[in-house]
């Protein structure tokens, strides 16, 4: 039996867009992202999980 998969509208996960400038160094740009990303991440499957 095949399962229907319900979409619903994106969410927004993140109020603020990452952003960098070509001055900054190119690990502490890195080391800025992951952590966004991270944080990012967990609040997006935060709310999927509260969609299963």
């Amino acid at each position: 039996m095949e399962q229907k998969i319900l979409l619903i509208s994106p969410h927004v996960l993140c109020d603020e867009v990452f952003q960098f400038s070509h001055f900054e160094q190119e690990d502490s740009v890195i080391q800025r992202f992951n952590v966004w990303l991270q944080d990012v991440l967990l609040v997006g499957i935060g709310q999927w999980r509260k969609q299963l």
